[in-house]
């Protein structure tokens, strides 16, 4: 794959995940909200939860404002629409449960409710939402890297586990940091004190924007000038292939900014995404760069809601002219009724002063699904000495 079709590629899959933001989800939550908590009581939650493409899975993210981050138990089927789950006891110190329904439909789209809170009452007298027996011990999800020793806020038996990157859909919905982030659009009104969904920047298989972005289509961004023959991206720009006074030991940073926005009638969701890498590299005495970009964070913004997801290191290598000028050929991507057009770029060499530099755009544009409009570009921009 060549430079500027990798980035192609990128870019390609920035606006189909965003189109998926507002364009599919319409799961609608019919639930009731319990008036309050007795702590050291497991809560049971339950809701209606409906969707025309069908409901894959539904869970209940929740926490203290001990917490920092949301983890969640899985609802279960009790027959027809309605899913139950029980969450853990909270402490007697903690002054509420704060939690949010979350729900996937068949199609991958992730909806979620608004964060509701049920504030602790210390009393005697059981509510009937809290009639669980505390035995045995509850296994707890999170979508973190490593499970965390106790969770904040809760007196209850609980057990960690990590929850597998292809099923982290709480960060699609904003909800893999405090707070929890809004939704793009919003689904079909529940009715009575129900809530309808929000729609949570997910595509086809649960995979939010960033993860798409920054776990599959980028795999390491500083890796786009691999092609074929160890010349990839490089080509010509004048001069031979021979070090010259640009042999030696290189570093810098080679970054990529996206910004995309998706419309469909009465409704427009905007993206942006930002990722930057290290690398370190040396030109030896044949021109060959040989380089490794170092792990990072693409971050990315959906109308207000905020991702983060790991960028994985990388290593690669192309030829640098004597002159320094590595062309990068022009390329057209298209897939899923969106194309990405990057015309002819190019990054330099110098000797004096000495750096790396260069920077080109590619530019997004189609109709990934029936109504929607979808423009963007990609900026890649590499610096170093």
């Amino acid at each position: 794959m060549t430079m500027t079709t990798r980035f192609a590629a990128i870019a390609v899959s920035a606006v189909a995940a965003l189109a998926a933001t507002f364009a599919a989800a319409q799961t609608r939550f019919d639930h009731n909200a319990p008036g309050y908590v007795v702590p050291e009581k497991r809560v049971q939650i339950a809701a209606n939860v409906t969707d025309p493409k069908g409901v894959k899975l539904a869970r209940v993210y929740f926490k203290t404002p001990a917490q920092a981050d949301y983890v969640f138990v899985p609802m279960t089927s009790a027959g027809g629409a309605r899913y139950v789950a029980t969450v853990p006891a909270i402490n007697a110190s903690a002054p509420s449960l704060q939690y949010v329904l979350l729900a996937v439909n068949s199609e991958g789209a992730v909806s979620k409710t608004q964060e509701y809170t049920a504030a602790a009452r210390k009393t005697t007298e059981v509510p009937a939402w809290q009639s669980a027996s505390n035995t045995g011990q509850m296994t707890v999800f999170t979508e973190a890297a490593a499970a965390p020793q106790s969770v904040a806020g809760f007196a209850d038996s609980i057990a960690m586990d990590v929850v597998e990157s292809g099923a982290r859909f709480g960060a699609a919905a904003g909800l893999a940091t405090s707070g929890g982030g809004a939704g793009a659009s919003a689904g079909a009104a529940g009715s009575g004190s129900a809530a309808g969904g929000t729609a949570a920047g997910a595509a086809a298989g649960g995979l939010s924007t960033a993860a798409i972005i920054g776990g599959v289509a980028i795999a390491g961004v500083a890796a786009a000038a691999a092609g074929g023959g160890g010349g990839g991206g490089g080509g010509g720009g004048g001069g031979s292939p021979t070090g010259g006074g640009l042999s030696g030991s290189w570093s810098g940073t080679v970054a990529q900014n996206i910004s995309m926005n998706c419309t469909v009638p009465g409704a427009s969701a905007t993206e942006t995404c930002t990722v930057s890498q290290p690398f370190t590299g040396t030109v030896d005495g044949s021109g060959n760069f040989n380089y490794s970009a170092a792990a990072s964070t693409m971050n990315c913004t959906i109308s207000g809601s905020s991702f983060s997801q790991p960028v994985p290191a990388s290593s690669s290598s192309f030829n640098v002219p004597s002159s320094g000028n590595v062309t990068i050929p022009g390329s057209t991507n298209s897939q899923g009724g969106i194309t990405t057009v990057c015309p002819a770029g190019s990054i330099t060499f110098s000797s004096s002063p000495r750096r790396i530099s260069g920077s080109y755009t590619c530019n997004t544009s189609g109709s990934p699904s029936p109504g929607t409009t979808c423009n963007g570009n990609s900026v890649i921009t590499w610096s170093g000495s």
